[in-house]
């Protein structure tokens, strides 16, 4: 599946990482998760959200799903990196 950056700044964590949101899309919802620099996932969990019917999700719908997953993932990052952000 092919991923795209959120249009956002990328963002340091307090592990002093910089990190990128990034999203993909299907015929009927949205996903969101963010990457380090390197492309390796550093959200513990990927966020995501789906209409009931494609004829629901149209470009509008899509974008609006996509800023508010990011949001919410971005909070959840820098709020709580403990729960959210993997750690190796």
């Amino acid at each position: 599946m092919t991923r795209h950056k959120v249009k956002r700044n990328e963002f340091r964590l307090a592990n002093g990482a910089m990190v990128n949101i990034d999203y993909w899309t299907d015929d009927k919802s949205a996903s969101v998760a963010a990457f380090d620099m390197d492309g390796n996932q550093v959200s513990r969990a990927v966020f995501h959200a789906s209409v009931a019917s494609p004829a629901d999700f149209g470009p509008d719908v899509q974008k609006a799903l996509v800023d508010s997953l990011a949001n919410a993932l971005e909070y959840a990052l820098t709020r709580n990196p403990d729960l959210h952000v993997v750690t190796v």
